[in-house]
Protein backbone atom coordinates (compact mmCIF):
# COMPACT_ATOMS: atom_id res chain seq x y z
CA UNK A 1 0.00 0.00 0.00
CA UNK A 2 1.14 3.43 -0.95
CA UNK A 3 2.12 5.73 2.04
CA UNK A 4 0.97 9.07 2.56
CA UNK A 5 3.72 11.37 3.79
CA UNK A 6 3.68 14.93 4.77
CA UNK A 7 6.47 16.85 5.77
CA UNK A 8 5.53 20.26 7.29
CA UNK A 9 7.91 23.26 7.46
CA UNK A 10 8.03 26.64 9.37
CA UNK A 11 10.78 27.60 6.53
CA UNK A 12 10.55 28.52 2.67
CA UNK A 13 13.71 29.70 1.92
CA UNK A 14 16.68 27.05 1.04
CA UNK A 15 18.77 26.54 3.87
CA UNK A 16 20.98 23.52 4.97
CA UNK A 17 17.93 21.66 6.93
CA UNK A 18 15.53 22.15 3.59
CA UNK A 19 18.58 20.94 1.56
CA UNK A 20 18.60 17.54 3.44
CA UNK A 21 15.00 17.68 2.97
CA UNK A 22 15.08 18.14 -0.32
CA UNK A 23 17.97 15.25 -0.93
CA UNK A 24 15.60 12.51 1.16
CA UNK A 25 12.38 13.78 -0.76
CA UNK A 26 14.18 12.76 -4.04
CA UNK A 27 15.72 9.54 -2.74
CA UNK A 28 11.88 8.04 -1.53
CA UNK A 29 10.59 5.50 -3.49
CA UNK A 30 7.78 7.06 -5.08
CA UNK A 31 5.52 3.19 -5.50
CA UNK A 32 5.82 3.45 -1.48
CA UNK A 33 5.53 6.87 -0.71
CA UNK A 34 2.95 9.66 -2.05
CA UNK A 35 4.86 13.14 -1.18
CA UNK A 36 3.16 16.06 0.34
CA UNK A 37 5.01 19.63 1.85
CA UNK A 38 3.26 22.06 3.79
CA UNK A 39 4.11 25.79 4.21
CA UNK A 40 3.14 28.67 5.16
CA UNK A 41 4.01 30.33 1.60
CA UNK A 42 5.47 30.28 -1.71
CA UNK A 43 9.19 30.15 -1.49
CA UNK A 44 12.52 28.51 -2.86
CA UNK A 45 11.71 25.62 -0.36
CA UNK A 46 8.70 25.14 -2.29
CA UNK A 47 9.79 25.52 -6.31
CA UNK A 48 12.32 22.88 -4.86
CA UNK A 49 10.22 20.56 -4.08
CA UNK A 50 7.57 20.77 -7.04
CA UNK A 51 10.02 20.35 -9.33
CA UNK A 52 10.63 16.84 -7.43
CA UNK A 53 7.10 15.49 -8.07
CA UNK A 54 6.11 16.76 -4.04
CA UNK A 55 2.59 17.89 -4.02
CA UNK A 56 2.76 21.59 -1.96
CA UNK A 57 0.08 22.84 0.01
CA UNK A 58 -0.07 26.41 1.21
CA UNK A 59 -1.07 26.34 4.81
CA UNK A 60 -0.72 30.27 6.49
CA UNK A 61 1.37 29.92 9.74
CA UNK A 62 3.62 31.22 12.10
CA UNK A 63 6.66 28.83 13.56
CA UNK A 64 6.93 28.60 16.91
CA UNK A 65 10.18 30.02 19.17
CA UNK A 66 11.90 28.17 21.73
CA UNK A 67 9.44 29.57 24.50
CA UNK A 68 6.63 27.64 22.81
CA UNK A 69 3.49 26.38 25.77
CA UNK A 70 2.22 23.35 24.00
CA UNK A 71 -1.01 23.24 25.62
CA UNK A 72 -1.19 26.80 24.35
CA UNK A 73 0.03 26.42 21.21
CA UNK A 74 -1.65 23.64 20.11
CA UNK A 75 -5.31 25.58 20.32
CA UNK A 76 -4.55 27.52 17.16
CA UNK A 77 -6.27 28.33 14.37
CA UNK A 78 -3.79 26.70 12.01
CA UNK A 79 -3.90 23.29 14.21
CA UNK A 80 -7.66 22.32 12.94
CA UNK A 81 -6.35 23.41 9.15
CA UNK A 82 -3.95 21.07 9.68
CA UNK A 83 -5.91 18.41 11.17
CA UNK A 84 -8.32 18.92 8.00
CA UNK A 85 -5.63 18.45 5.75
CA UNK A 86 -3.77 15.18 7.27
CA UNK A 87 -7.45 14.27 7.39
CA UNK A 88 -8.32 15.05 3.26
CA UNK A 89 -5.03 13.67 2.17
CA UNK A 90 -5.00 10.61 4.11
CA UNK A 91 -1.34 11.37 5.95
CA UNK A 92 0.18 8.04 7.44
CA UNK A 93 3.43 10.09 9.15
CA UNK A 94 4.18 13.56 9.44
CA UNK A 95 7.99 14.99 9.35
CA UNK A 96 7.77 18.02 11.08
CA UNK A 97 10.39 20.68 11.87
CA UNK A 98 11.43 22.30 15.30
CA UNK A 99 9.29 25.61 14.45
CA UNK A 100 5.88 23.27 13.47
CA UNK A 101 6.05 20.76 15.87
CA UNK A 102 3.14 21.60 18.25
CA UNK A 103 0.90 22.18 15.30
CA UNK A 104 2.36 18.47 13.60
CA UNK A 105 1.90 16.95 17.05
CA UNK A 106 -1.81 17.80 17.75
CA UNK A 107 -2.52 17.09 13.68
CA UNK A 108 -1.15 13.93 14.31
CA UNK A 109 -2.75 12.87 18.22
CA UNK A 110 -6.16 13.69 16.32
CA UNK A 111 -5.66 11.77 13.43
CA UNK A 112 -3.88 9.00 15.39
CA UNK A 113 -0.55 8.90 13.17
CA UNK A 114 3.28 9.06 14.17
CA UNK A 115 5.40 12.31 14.11
CA UNK A 116 8.88 12.54 13.25
CA UNK A 117 11.06 15.54 14.56
CA UNK A 118 14.22 15.14 12.60
CA UNK A 119 17.11 17.03 14.48
CA UNK A 120 19.67 18.91 12.87
CA UNK A 121 20.75 21.70 15.26
CA UNK A 122 21.88 20.90 19.26
CA UNK A 123 21.24 24.35 20.00
CA UNK A 124 17.41 24.06 20.74
CA UNK A 125 16.30 23.87 24.27
CA UNK A 126 13.83 22.38 26.67
CA UNK A 127 12.11 24.52 29.22
CA UNK A 128 10.70 22.86 32.36
CA UNK A 129 6.98 23.16 30.95
CA UNK A 130 8.39 21.61 27.75
CA UNK A 131 9.53 18.02 28.81
CA UNK A 132 6.50 16.08 28.71
CA UNK A 133 6.17 17.35 25.02
CA UNK A 134 8.97 15.73 23.79
CA UNK A 135 9.14 12.68 26.20
CA UNK A 136 5.99 11.61 25.54
CA UNK A 137 4.26 13.26 22.98
CA UNK A 138 6.98 13.68 19.90
CA UNK A 139 6.61 9.77 18.75
CA UNK A 140 10.05 9.69 17.28
CA UNK A 141 13.13 12.32 17.59
CA UNK A 142 15.94 11.44 15.54
CA UNK A 143 19.28 13.36 15.36
CA UNK A 144 21.81 14.11 11.80
CA UNK A 145 24.66 13.24 13.97
CA UNK A 146 26.69 11.98 16.98
CA UNK A 147 27.03 15.32 18.18
CA UNK A 148 24.08 17.38 17.27
CA UNK A 149 22.33 14.06 19.72
CA UNK A 150 25.06 14.19 22.34
CA UNK A 151 24.90 17.96 22.88
CA UNK A 152 21.19 18.27 23.00
CA UNK A 153 20.52 15.84 24.92
CA UNK A 154 23.58 17.02 27.45
CA UNK A 155 21.77 20.07 27.82
CA UNK A 156 18.22 18.80 27.71
CA UNK A 157 18.27 15.13 29.09
CA UNK A 158 14.65 14.59 28.28
CA UNK A 159 14.95 10.96 27.13
CA UNK A 160 17.84 7.99 26.96
CA UNK A 161 19.87 8.30 23.88
CA UNK A 162 19.14 5.31 22.41
CA UNK A 163 15.12 6.78 21.80
CA UNK A 164 16.96 9.04 19.21
CA UNK A 165 18.27 7.26 16.69
CA UNK A 166 21.26 9.21 14.51
CA UNK A 167 20.69 9.04 11.10
CA UNK A 168 22.92 10.93 8.59
CA UNK A 169 21.41 12.97 6.36
CA UNK A 170 22.10 11.29 2.61
CA UNK A 171 24.39 13.31 -0.18
CA UNK A 172 23.07 13.93 -3.72
CA UNK A 173 26.34 13.10 -5.59
CA UNK A 174 24.67 14.78 -8.77
CA UNK A 175 24.76 18.03 -6.85
CA UNK A 176 27.76 17.75 -4.60
CA UNK A 177 30.82 16.43 -6.17
CA UNK A 178 34.59 16.45 -6.59
CA UNK A 179 34.14 17.70 -10.23
CA UNK A 180 32.70 20.73 -9.30
CA UNK A 181 34.98 23.73 -11.28
CA UNK A 182 35.79 26.15 -8.26
CA UNK A 183 37.83 28.17 -10.43
CA UNK A 184 34.92 31.25 -10.98
CA UNK A 185 35.02 31.31 -7.13
CA UNK A 186 38.56 32.14 -7.10
CA UNK A 187 38.71 34.48 -9.92
CA UNK A 188 36.20 36.24 -8.43
CA UNK A 189 38.49 36.58 -4.92
CA UNK A 190 41.46 36.97 -6.89
CA UNK A 191 43.05 34.16 -5.74
CA UNK A 192 44.88 32.04 -8.01
CA UNK A 193 44.32 27.90 -8.26
CA UNK A 194 47.45 26.87 -6.73
CA UNK A 195 47.23 28.85 -3.26
CA UNK A 196 45.26 27.23 -0.26
CA UNK A 197 41.58 27.89 0.25
CA UNK A 198 39.28 27.18 3.13
CA UNK A 199 35.77 28.67 2.95
CA UNK A 200 33.26 28.29 5.71
CA UNK A 201 29.64 28.37 3.74
CA UNK A 202 26.81 29.16 6.37
CA UNK A 203 24.24 31.66 7.25
CA UNK A 204 25.22 34.25 9.25
CA UNK A 205 24.23 32.67 12.77
CA UNK A 206 26.23 32.45 16.06
CA UNK A 207 25.94 28.49 16.09
CA UNK A 208 27.08 27.95 12.90
CA UNK A 209 30.98 28.50 14.28
CA UNK A 210 32.09 31.53 12.69
CA UNK A 211 34.02 32.14 15.92
CA UNK A 212 35.70 28.85 15.65
CA UNK A 213 36.84 29.24 11.66
CA UNK A 214 38.12 32.85 12.54
CA UNK A 215 40.42 31.11 15.44
CA UNK A 216 41.31 28.60 13.27
CA UNK A 217 41.80 30.80 10.58
CA UNK A 218 44.80 32.70 12.90
CA UNK A 219 46.58 29.70 13.65
CA UNK A 220 46.71 28.22 10.18
CA UNK A 221 47.76 31.89 9.16
CA UNK A 222 50.59 31.62 11.45
CA UNK A 223 52.04 28.32 10.11
CA UNK A 224 50.81 28.74 5.96
CA UNK A 225 51.03 32.49 5.13
CA UNK A 226 50.16 31.49 1.76
CA UNK A 227 46.58 30.27 2.74
CA UNK A 228 43.31 32.56 2.25
CA UNK A 229 40.09 31.63 3.69
CA UNK A 230 36.82 33.00 2.77
CA UNK A 231 33.20 33.12 4.77
CA UNK A 232 30.32 32.68 2.76
CA UNK A 233 25.92 32.79 3.48
CA UNK A 234 22.78 34.43 2.49
CA UNK A 235 20.25 35.24 5.00
CA UNK A 236 17.62 32.80 3.25
CA UNK A 237 15.06 33.30 6.01
CA UNK A 238 15.53 37.06 6.47
CA UNK A 239 15.93 37.14 10.17
CA UNK A 240 17.11 40.14 11.35
CA UNK A 241 19.62 39.03 13.85
CA UNK A 242 21.18 37.46 11.30
CA UNK A 243 22.13 40.19 9.98
CA UNK A 244 23.42 42.03 12.69
CA UNK A 245 25.55 38.68 13.18
CA UNK A 246 26.90 39.17 9.95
Amino acid sequence: MRRNLLFLSSYTGLGGGERIQLNLMEALDRDTFALHLAVPKEGQFTHAARDLGVTIHILPFRGVSTWFVPAIWKRFPVVRRLSDLVRRLDIHIIHSNYHALPFAVSAGQAARIPVLWYSIGWWFPVRPWQRRFFREEVTQIAAASCSVRDRWLKRSPVVPPERVPVIFPGVNPDYFHPAVDGSPVRERLGIGPEVPLVVLLARFQHVKGHDIFQAMAQRIAEQMPEARFAVAGENVFGVRKDETYK
